[in-house]
């Protein structure tokens, strides 16, 4: 299909996108429709005052879903904060009717960032060790500078590593489901009280991501307060968001990375799709239930996939995982097998690779690989890295990277969201209007916050470590 085939352009700033009405200030002009997804379409443009290309994700009918409108309002107040060239770039929200008009349809702007790392696989692109190298290095230092920020993205997979294949400059996109936790929160983050009940955070690509029945997790009692079970996308998520009932942190970035590590070395010769496929393909991911007979049977449910790669786990590293007695007793029942030789699937990877994937993806998240040892490893450290891309470590890293909210603001903006589990049909329009409210602040912040006399005032500063407790943030939230 022809450039702009998808687009029929009307009256200045108005387009039809496959029946969609687009409505944008004048200075984007709409060149492709490049992606739909489960609540936004969004296209390609160019600011023509500029000369650059972006990306436009129009969402329509924001509130017909609370989750949804969660979702957009945490994307959008997490990037408007960050600031790395190794994380998508949100350039603007268009403003909105001011009230009493109703937030119906956004428009958010973003870089445009060329490819996406599913999608190169999928056109069976073969990508030269070195450019694995490259893309993994940038991977790792903008993953640890989210987790230095207290971010924790929670749905990394290829589809959401956006790649522009003649740089091979990497950003990784879509914060929907991530969420700001305590600095040093790790496996324990029960101590982090976040109420999350979201019906369906995965999105994207339907042939690897599909949902899983909401039976796939045990619901965890309804006064007990802690952050969700239900993220990541399956074949990217890490053991304890299985086993652990909402108490993970930090690592499950980690394993997420280690299997796109997996596929993009896949991605370096010359072989079948077949043989391209993610690390750990499983087909369910069921409950816990020692006492059934039919459960976890089946090899491709996706904890026996990913134990058919590691190996079952041994009797100390059940003991230290922080989960309850039927998962404990469910494990122990195992039967023992030891982990693949990863040498033979990965022929062509070299030693130190294999002890970058390994490491990342150990069961236990204490025992995973940092980012920092990854970078430290010889086969990234010595990795080149596109002209714009620095190691936020050979910069004074604080004033320079976090450009964000205090921990106490963010937990008010973000975390401390109570319309999680106070929404009910009964006060929709009360949740509709203060997520309205707190929508039209963002927007009108990011405004200011790009005049170019605009300056961070003490209160949009972020610290490395919060002064305050996490009891204290949450009692002022």
């Amino acid at each position: 299909m022809p450039a702009g085939a998808e687009i029929g352009a009307g009256r200045p700033g108005r387009y039809n996108v496959q029946g969609e009405i687009w409505t944008l200030p004048l200075q984007y002009k709409l060149k492709d429709l490049v992606g739909k997804g489960a609540y936004g379409s969004v296209c390609q443009a160019v600011d023509v005052n500029s000369g650059k290309e972006v990306a436009i994700k129009r969402i329509a009918n924001v509130f017909v879903s609370k989750t949804d409108a969660l979702r957009i309002l945490r994307e959008i107040s997490i990037l408007r904060r960050l600031n790395h060239p190794n994380i998508i770039s949100l350039v603007e929200v268009p403003e909105i009717d001011p009230p009493p008009a109703p937030v119906r349809t956004l428009y958010v702007v973003f870089d445009f960032a060329g490819c996406d790392l599913h999608k190169l696989a999928q056109n069976n692109t073969v990508i030269p060790l070195e450019t694995v190298k490259t893309l993994m290095k940038q991977m790792c230092m903008a993953t640890r500078y989210l987790h230095h920020c207290c971010v924790i993205h929670r749905d990394l997979k290829p589809a959401n590593i956006l790649i522009d294949p003649k740089t091979w400059r990497l950003r990784i996109a879509d914060f929907g489901l991530s969420r700001v936790l305590d600095q040093g929160q790790h496996s324990a983050v029960e101590d982090v009280k976040v109420v999350e009940q979201e019906a369906n955070p995965v999105v994207g690509d339907s042939s690897d991501n599909d949902m899983d029945d909401p039976s796939d997790f045990a619901s965890p009692p309804k006064m007990t307060r802690q952050i969700s079970e239900h993220v990541v996308t399956r074949w990217y998520r890490a053991p304890e968001v299985i086993l652990c009932r909402g108490h993970y942190g930090y690592s499950i970035d980690v394993w997420s990375v280690g299997c796109i590590f997996a596929e993009m070395l896949n991605m370096c010769v010359d072989q079948p799709t077949t043989k391209k496929r993610p690390l750990f393909p499983g087909r369910s991911c069921f409950p816990l239930s020692p006492s059934s007979h039919t459960c976890f049977k089946d090899v491709t449910d996706q904890l026996n996939v990913i134990f058919s790669i590691i190996g079952t786990p041994s009797q100390d590293e059940i003991d230290a995982l922080e989960a309850g007695d039927d998962v404990k007793t469910y494990l122990a029942r195992l039967n023992p097998a030891p982990a693949a030789d990863l040498s033979q699937k990965f022929p062509h990877a070299d030693k130190e690779a294999l002890t970058i994937l390994r490491g990342m993806l150990a069961f236990l998240a204490s025992d995973r690989l940092t980012f920092d040892q990854a970078l430290d490893n010889p086969f990234l450290a010595s990795a080149e890295t596109p002209d714009d891309v620095q190691d936020e470590t050979s910069v004074n890293f604080a004033p320079v990277g976090l450009v964000r909210k205090s921990s106490n603001l963010a937990a008010q903006d973000l975390l401390a969201m109570d319309l999680e589990h106070q929404y009910d049909r009964r006060n929709h329009e009360e949740a509709v209007k203060r997520l309205s409210v707190m929508f039209r602040k963002e927007i009108d912040d990011l405004h200011v916050q790009q005049r170019p006399d605009a300056e961070a005032t003490d209160g949009e500063m972020f610290h490395d470590c919060p002064e305050a407790s996490p009891e204290e943030v949450f009692a002022a939230a």
